[in-house]
């Protein structure tokens, strides 16, 4: 006789009713609702904000400021606001022309009184040298400022041009409000179909212009020659706003310089540091892949100005990050001056961490991103890296094969207080339009700025010892070899631990 089974749903079986199906459809009916009316909520609050736009009325925020709206543009640079001047308040408007930043002020070149009440701005921006660049306001119709720079302001023009905040500074005047600001690029003009693409990030000068309200007797200090020295502005580095920048937390280290056109590392720096015994026989030589920066020898690294040196000049020390408290730390200072852009300093910083140092080396790679194909020491011949790699010592690697040879270069007179190092490429134009030009170059990361050329300057106090190695082949690439030959791709310095002697890295435009 068989039993009758009762059937029990298994654990993590699902059971539905109609109940359950009813919940579940009234749940999605009311999410779908839900997000339907979120959409045509968010699409409404688009077309008030585009109506209110077109209609270019005025909200009053603050009862004391200068409030604005702009008017859609219906003429080619010409660029209209309607503006509010509250009542029992001073104001003035004013156009600023000539080099500017994100974080400058340009000099003003004509201001004009507003009375309290509605009024109409325009702005006229002639920016080309075919109108001389002439710039001109209008305040209710009726022409209050007018500026002509002249059609050598930018001979050749501006290839772009970007839009610019007020800038974001407490030490500016909370009361000044910014209608219209705009800085340009100069075209680079490089011959015929060679076009040029450049980059370079906002805090960088440039010709430019801001329109802005102020109140009377107001004044702008000019933007510091520095940027990124505290902890809160190192986006862009560390130095010269138009000069030479360290790049925080690298290695090997960068500096970048964008006023040169492009935001790459235009030179990168390894360091090695020779330990002797009391024999004066090499013990041990040190190298750090990790590095931090620091604001003075005690190790802090607070928001304070201990780098500052003086006004003009500033400088940031770097220390190497070891995991054992008892292994040597040494420190390198970087070193900024304002009247020379054109340079960075670097020197081994008179810090107890550095007295196992006796001798070190300084390392300036990447040279194959630049195509460096020729050095010169002082005033002897320039050497080609051609005949520097005929001549050079093969330098194996660890599979026994090796593109690359080193060769010492002749010392530097003993005689001169200073020996000097110059390097550059053969190439007269840019790499990357060279790189457009030669398609043997495809595939290879080329510097993307326009043409520089390097140096250093080294006090022959130091007893510097030069050489160079020449790479026939792209790195990682034995197969094939480097279009037009061998590059330098390294330039090395053997140094005297010294005693607070700087050494000067420069670079310069070819232009």
């Amino acid at each position: 006789m068989m039993r009758n089974k009762t059937m029990h749903p298994r654990a993590g079986e699902l059971r539905f009713s109609l109940r359950h199906l009813l919940t579940i459809t009234a749940l999605m009916a009311i999410g779908l609702a839900t997000y339907v009316a979120y959409r045509k909520n968010q699409s409404l609050r688009r077309a008030h904000g585009d109506l209110m736009a077109l209609s270019s009325q005025i909200k009053t925020r603050d009862a004391t400021q200068v409030t604005f709206a702009a008017i859609p543009q219906i003429a080619s640079s010409f660029y209209s606001w309607n503006t509010h001047v509250p009542a029992n308040t001073e104001y003035e408007l004013r156009l600023g022309i000539g080099k500017v930043s994100a974080d400058g002020v340009p000099p003003v070149v004509g201001q004009v009184s507003i009375p309290a009440g509605d009024h109409r701005v325009t702005l006229y921006t002639g920016d080309s040298p075919a109108e001389g660049f002439r710039f001109a306001v209008y305040l209710d119709g009726n022409l209050a400022i007018e500026k002509k720079m002249g059609k050598d302001w930018l001979p050749g023009g501006w290839s772009s041009a970007s839009s610019i905040s007020w800038p974001n500074d407490a030490t500016r005047n909370a009361s000044s409000i910014q209608l219209a600001g705009k800085r340009y690029e100069a075209k680079r003009d490089f011959g015929r179909n060679h076009y040029f693409n450049g980059q370079s990030d906002e805090l960088v000068s440039r010709l430019g212009f801001r329109l802005w309200f102020d109140p009377p007797q107001t004044e702008h200090d000019p933007a510091s020659p520095f940027i990124g020295f505290t902890e809160t502005n190192q986006l862009f580095g560390v130095g010269m706003r138009d000069g030479m920048r360290f790049r925080p937390k690298t290695y090997p280290w960068e500096i970048t310089r964008p006023q040169f056109e492009t935001l790459q590392p235009i030179l990168r720096l390894e360091a090695e540091f020779e330990q002797v015994d009391d024999d004066g026989d090499t013990k041990q030589r040190h190298s750090f892949s990790a590095w931090k920066m620091q604001r003075d020898l005690n190790g802090r690294n607070s928001s304070s100005s201990a780098m500052e040196m003086s006004r003009s000049i500033k400088s940031v020390f770097v220390q190497a990050e070891v995991k054992s408290p008892d292994s040597p730390q040494p420190v390198l200072e970087f070193k900024w001056d304002e009247s020379d852009p054109n340079h960075l300093s670097l020197r081994l910083a008179d810090s107890p961490s550095n007295e196992f140092v006796r001798r070190w080396r300084l390392r300036i790679v990447d040279g194959n991103h630049h195509l460096w194909r020729t050095i010169q020491v002082g005033e002897q011949p320039h050497l080609t890296s051609i005949d520097a790699f005929g001549r050079g010592e093969i330098i194996p690697n660890g599979e026994g094969k090796s593109s690359k040879r080193r060769t010492s270069l002749t010392p530097p007179d003993k005689q001169s207080s200073t020996a000097t190092l110059v390097w550059k490429t053969d190439k007269k134009l840019p790499l990357q339009i060279e790189k457009r030009n030669n398609s043997n170059y495809a595939g290879m990361d080329l510097y993307q700025g326009v043409p520089i050329s390097f140096s250093m300057q080294i006090p022959t106090e130091l007893m510097p010892f030069f050489a160079i190695e020449v790479a026939n082949n792209p790195p990682d690439d034995f197969e094939n070899s480097i279009p037009e030959g061998p590059v330098i791709d390294a330039v090395e310095i053997e140094l005297n631990r010294g005693a607070g002697q700087w050494i000067r890295l420069g670079t310069h435009s070819l232009d």
